[in-house]
């Protein structure tokens, strides 16, 4: 399977204004399918067929509206990382989601959901692994919701290098299923009231009790959304722990 360069769906057009990229990077999509439904994938990839890094980024609820995900993908780009936004939520999903009465519910379809959404993760890398340039590291970003299925596909994987948390958590019912974690960062607000900061306490010691490398940077007085704020100097911060992970773990191992 091949990306196209710049062929960009109209649905996902509003998610590319005001992108800014990296230096010769453009924007390309490639659409996939699990069993369940198809999904798309858009990637900015640097220019040149050399062997690089990726790393797949798996959004919150909201999608990739807001511009930290811009800036994320542009620091990753000027390290040497291509960055592919995988779109798991679709708008049934989205539908549900939003009408849902209680977060009762939404856990609930949540799970339901997981094991389409973590298949997601490895339709994508599959793909990835068919062209020469996507041989080396593969990391793996979730925010929030995309945190569950982030690190439910990275949990026993020999095919993800490193796994990146922001403010989520590992799917209950998958615990027990859990062998191994590649190396894990965990980015936190410790104001969170959504995923309080127990839950990430939880899972560096669960990792590291697996014989895996967990390491946890917690932002004082910030909050559930904090690293998708504008201004927001520690979310800056925060991006840039993810890029020295990921250009730590996946390009000098």
């Amino acid at each position: 399977m091949s990306f196209k360069n710049a062929i960009i769906p109209l649905a996902l057009f509003y998610l590319l204004v005001g992108w800014c990229m990296a230096p010769g990077v453009k924007a390309a999509t490639l659409n996939l399918a699990t069993s369940e439904r198809e999904f798309v994938v858009t990637s900015f990839q640097i220019p040149g067929a050399a062997s690089r890094p990726a790393v797949l980024v798996l959004s919150g609820a909201k999608g990739y509206k807001a511009n930290a995900y811009s800036r994320l993908a542009a620091a990753l780009n000027s390290s040497g990382i291509d960055v592919f936004l995988i779109h798991y939520i679709s708008d049934a999903d989205l539908a549900v989601m939003e009408n849902a009465g209680s977060a009762r519910v939404r856990i609930a379809y949540y799970a339901k959901r997981m094991p389409d959404w973590t298949a997601m993760v490895r339709v994508t890398i599959d793909a990835l692994r068919q062209q020469p340039a996507y041989q080396s590291g593969i990391g793996v970003l979730g925010i929030s919701l995309g945190a569950m299925p982030a690190m439910a596909a990275s949990a026993n994987s020999a095919s993800i290098d490193a796994v990146a948390v922001v403010d989520g958590g590992l799917p209950a019912s998958f615990k027990s299923r859990v062998r191994s974690m590649p190396p894990l960062l965990l980015i936190w607000g410790s104001d969170d009231q959504v995923f309080p900061l127990t839950t990430a306490t939880k899972l560096r010691d669960f990792t590291r009790t697996l014989g895996g490398t967990a390491e946890m940077h917690v932002y004082r007085e910030e909050g559930h959304a904090f690293f998708l704020e504008s201004n927001n100097s520690n979310a800056a911060a925060a991006r840039r722990d993810i890029v020295d992970f990921f250009s730590t773990r996946l390009m000098h191992p």
